[in-house]
């Protein structure tokens, strides 16, 4: 019964996969598969039990795949990889393919190249990789400027863009990193005869005293 995971493992680290029946006691049941302890797939229609494996049915193992291989035992026995290895229980399986198993798990060296732009770190996944961007940078090879400006953090101005920063082109009588602190007008005010200085946004006003007048109370 073919059967396929519905998820792609592909990030370069051990998983532990079964296939198992989800009746066991029965003669015939639906198959599960489980990643990592979790129900990945559960096959549609019936077969049967292990019971044909003792009629010499041969196992290929590892066809059209690309990784690597821990332990493998099918009904608790193991699989041998290589041709004169005993395992402990009595039952045992024998290889019968002349190939050679290529002991060890190594990959193709993926970040030779270095693929990962401005400054981004290229991390092997077995065959793949993925880049971890440096402050600034995203996508998959670290190749677009993330765009500091969204959201707009300037409150009281324009924001321009630049490498994991931004800046603030401000409006008239706002300062600071954001714009977001009015410029004291009041500090050189020219309000005269006791007056009270008012600060605006760019400039200032002058609250005068009785019998005073004039913008500068003068």
């Amino acid at each position: 019964m073919p059967a396929a995971s519905k998820d792609s493992v592909t990030d370069g680290a051990w998983h532990t996969i079964s296939v198992s029946m989800e009746e066991p006691s029965a003669l015939s049941s639906r198959w599960v598969i489980h990643l990592d302890g979790a129900v990945n797939v559960t096959l549609q229609g019936s077969a049967g039990n292990l019971d044909f494996l003792k009629n010499n049915a041969p196992i290929v193992l590892g066809e059209n795949f690309t990784g690597c291989l821990g332990q493998v035992k099918i009904g608790g026995i193991y699989l041998p990889f290589t041709a004169h290895l005993s395992y402990p229980q009595p039952e045992q399986f024998q290889q019968s393919s002349r190939r050679t198993v290529q002991l060890g798990c190594t990959g193709a060296d993926v970040c030779a190249s270095s693929p990962c732009l401005n400054a981004g770190t290229c991390q092997d996944l077995f065959n793949s990789f993925s880049c971890a961007c440096s402050a600034g940078w995203g996508g998959l090879l670290c190749e677009s400027n993330i765009d500091d400006c969204q959201p707009n953090p300037c409150v009281h101005g324009n924001c321009v863009d630049a490498v994991a920063d931004f800046q603030c082109d401000c409006f008239r009588g706002y300062i600071g990193k954001k714009c977001d602190i009015n410029v004291d007008d009041c500090v050189r005010h020219q309000c005269q005869n006791g007056a009270t200085c008012i600060d605006r946004v760019y400039g200032y006003s002058c609250k005068c005293l009785p019998h005073f007048s004039g913008p500068r109370c003068e």
